[in-house]
C-alpha cells in the first residue's frame, strides 16, 4: 500500500466505512488524504505501518475520523497521548485494539535502548487503562520485552 493506492482509495471510494492498511510505504500526507475523503469510515485497522504518533493522529482528526467506531493498531509502535487524542476527538469510537510484540516497534530486539523505549511505551499504554473513558474501550496485547 502507497499514497498513490490511498488517494485512489479517497478518490473513488468516498463512502467507504471499513479499511485496513498495512505497510510502510505510505505517509501522513496520504492518510490524511485518505481520511478527509472518506468522512464516513467507522473501522479503521492500521498493520504494521508508520508509527502512530500525537501528531499523526492530531491531523487525522483535524480532517476526519468523527465516525469512527473501532481502531485496530497491530504491530506498530503506537504513543498514548496518540490513543487519548483519537478518543477525545472521536465520540463514536467504542474499541480501541493495540497489538505489539518488541519486534514489531524497535529497530533490533537486541539492543538495550530499544528494550527500554519499548518498556516505556507499553507502560504508558497500560497506564490508559486506568483513566476514565479510554480505560473501558482499549485492549493492550503487548509482547514481553526480552
Amino acid at each position: 500500500m502507497n499514497n498513490r493506492c490511498l488517494l485512489l482509495i479517497a478518490q473513488f471510494y468516498k463512502d467507504i466505512q471499513e479499511i485496513g492498511l498495512g505497510g510502510k510505504e505510505f505517509d501522513t500526507a496520504g492518510l490524511v488524504a485518505l481520511v478527509k475523503s472518506c468522512q464516513r469510515l467507522q473501522v479503521v485497522h492500521l498493520e504494521y505501518c508508520m508509527p502512530m504518533t500525537s501528531d499523526l493522529a492530531t491531523s487525522l482528526c483535524k480532517v476526519g475520523l468523527k465516525n469512527i467506531q473501532t481502531l485496530s493498531i497491530l504491530g506498530t509502535t503506537v504513543e498514548a497521548k496518540a490513543l487519548q487524542t483519537f478518543q477525545g476527538n472521536s465520540r463514536q469510537l467504542k474499541k480501541i485494539l493495540v497489538q505489539m510484540k518488541l519486534e514489531d516497534c524497535v529497530g533490533g530486539p537486541n539492543k538495550k535502548k530499544d528494550k527500554e523505549t519499548y518498556k516505556k511505551m507499553v507502560k504508558a499504554l497500560e497506564g490508559l487503562k486506568t483513566k476514565a473513558g479510554i480505560g473501558n474501550i482499549l485492549t493492550l496485547e503487548a509482547g514481553p520485552a526480552e
